[in-house]
């Protein structure tokens, strides 16, 4: 990317509707549908990275050592953000901790012998929470994958948003289902462009999810600052000051 970290770059001029990535579906991890919870889709992950052999062992023993999302941060970091984050944060550091114990601690057999320690199951919560895209089925429900390749693209909701991450079957093949996981374009891009996809799986993510979930905080318009979820309706809480207030609080 531009930064210099991470990103994808097309090599070739672009028209909307060309394909940008193509990764054949076995490459990626199924790691659930939405319900799925980061902390227990990490479970999938860790026994992906200590199998013996497989045909993603290349991929996940390349995912970085290293995780920027909010539940990864210290404690006195943690102290200098306003209190709904830290609360939150605080909830599902209690649910990964949970999950470690029920599901991973004293399992050796499951991870290829590998005695997984909460700081590792951690840090593969963070990666799911971070990496994974959803990709809609063919009976229209969302799934969550951990994607070689597609998981190097940032997120730009302006830019990014027209992209399109669907699966695909070979042509001729489609009785046999989807084959691969392509990022088509929605738009024309010129050779050497930075390619960005909107994270958020279609939902308008907020400064508070961008820092909990991928590290960063994107630019926002200042009236929008948390968005409080529940089961049958989206709201949207505003503040007098401005979002960048709320999260550097």
């Amino acid at each position: 990317g531009v930064s210099g970290e991470r990103g994808v770059l097309t090599t070739r001029a672009l028209a909307a509707g060309d394909v940008i990535l193509r990764v054949p579906t076995p490459k990626a991890i199924n790691v659930g549908p939405m319900s799925v919870t980061a902390s227990e889709a990490a479970v999938k992950l860790l026994r992906e990275q200590h199998k013996r052999r497989g045909t993603r062992l290349p991929y996940v023993r390349s995912l970085p050592t290293h995780c920027h999302a909010l539940d990864t941060w210290p404690e006195p970091a943690m102290a200098a953000l306003p209190a709904p984050l830290r609360q939150a944060s605080a909830e599902r550091r209690q649910w990964t901790r949970r999950v470690y114990e029920e599901s991973v601690r004293g399992k050796e057999r499951l991870f290829g012998g590998h005695a997984v320690t909460l700081e590792e199951f951690t840090h593969a919560t963070c990666l799911v929470s971070s990496r994974t895209l959803g990709v809609a089925n063919s009976n229209g429900d969302t799934v969550k994958f951990l994607i070689p390749f597609l998981d190097l693209v940032n997120h730009d909701r302006a830019k990014g948003s027209a992209n399109q991450v669907r699966l695909a079957a070979k042509p001729g093949e489609e009785e046999r289902g989807p084959a691969f996981i392509e990022l088509v374009a929605g738009a024309g891009l010129e050779a050497g462009a930075e390619v960005f996809i909107s994270y958020g799986d279609g939902q308008l993510l907020t400064p508070d999810e961008t820092l909990s979930h991928y590290g960063f905080v994107e630019d926002f318009a200042p009236s929008l600052c948390t968005l409080d979820r529940s089961e049958t309706e989206l709201q949207v809480r505003t503040k007098r000051n401005g979002c960048a207030e709320t999260v550097g609080a």
